[in-house]
């Protein structure tokens, strides 16, 4: 699923050396997120609405943001 946010990383940042572990980060761990089992489109827009949340509360992604976005802002 995360097929756009892994093309918007590779595309800014794959000379990057954090680049590899991002990606991985965006493509979720197939034991706890369902991003990660719906391979590289969803089947359907449940799915798809599902990975997005998914992705969006996922304590790994949000632990590594950017530390001066403001997101009350």
């Amino acid at each position: 699923m995360p097929m756009i946010a892994i093309t918007e990383i590779e595309n800014g940042h794959s000379s990057r050396s954090y680049c590899k572990d991002i990606v991985a980060l965006a493509k979720g761990d197939p034991d706890h997120d369902i991003r990660a089992r719906t391979g590289s489109s969803c089947k359907n827009t449940t799915d798809q609405v599902q990975c997005l949340i998914n992705l969006a509360t996922d304590k790994c992604v949000l632990g590594v943001m950017y530390g001066g976005w403001m997101s009350f802002v």
